[in-house]
């Protein structure tokens, strides 16, 4: 006779000592709501055919899959993080130095170029500095409500979609050129002077941070 056994569920000890966890093959139910689902646009995703796509389009896909992440990990912290990826594969690149600014600048001039306003010019580079930047570090990040979280996902979404507008506006097929544009455009000097006068501490930080670097 031969005797098979398999790994419980919950374990007891004396003393009290006790706990759970669940196999790894579990799986559980998942229900979606209209509201879940509605700022998924399929079309817009459908875009992004695997066979057709250019290297612009290819860093779009990375960020709907951190985009997917973030909207089922069910902890703003981790939504948040996974956020921060989304926006670097869409605005981020290589170079040195800190890249919050970097990407945060972009993003406002993304948003100021499609729609003529800008979302809170310190969201993007505060979330970044407080849950990116030290997760990365091997930080404690704060502590961040799902409200937070939920705001700052329409905000990615927001740069997400004008990215590939913009894109599409401009016959841009690379992320490089997409990013050059935002550098370069006529208002962005205006744009890094409004945010040296108005932005908060961590843009004083970012500003501080380029004038030792160049």
């Amino acid at each position: 006779m031969q005797l098979r056994f398999r790994l419980g569920t919950s374990y007891t000890f004396p003393g009290e000592l006790r706990g759970w966890n669940s196999r790894p093959d579990s799986s559980y139910d998942l229900e979606l709501s209209s509201a879940s689902l509605s700022d998924i646009d399929i079309d817009r995703y459908n875009d992004l055919d695997p066979e057709s796509r250019n290297t612009l389009q290819i860093k779009a896909d990375i960020a709907v899959r951190w985009m997917e992440r973030a909207r089922f990990t069910g902890e703003p912290v981790i939504e948040v993080l996974y956020l921060t990826f989304a926006l670097e594969a869409l605005l981020g690149d290589t170079q040195a130095g800190l890249k919050s600014g970097l990407i945060a600048r972009r993003q406002l001039m993304l948003s100021h170029i499609m729609t003529g306003m800008i979302p809170h010019p310190d969201q993007t580079i505060m979330l970044y500095g407080e849950v990116r930047s030290k997760a990365v570090h091997g930080e404690t990040a704060r502590e961040i409500s799902s409200q937070e979280a939920a705001a700052f996902h329409l905000a990615v979404k927001n740069a997400f979609d004008q990215y590939l507008d913009l894109a599409s506006r401009e016959n841009i097929q690379t992320q490089s050129k997409l990013t050059t544009l935002l550098d370069k455009h006529d208002e962005h000097e205006t744009l890094v002077e409004w945010l040296a006068l108005n932005g908060g501490p961590e843009w004083a930080k970012y500003f501080r941070s380029q004038k030792r670097n160049h």
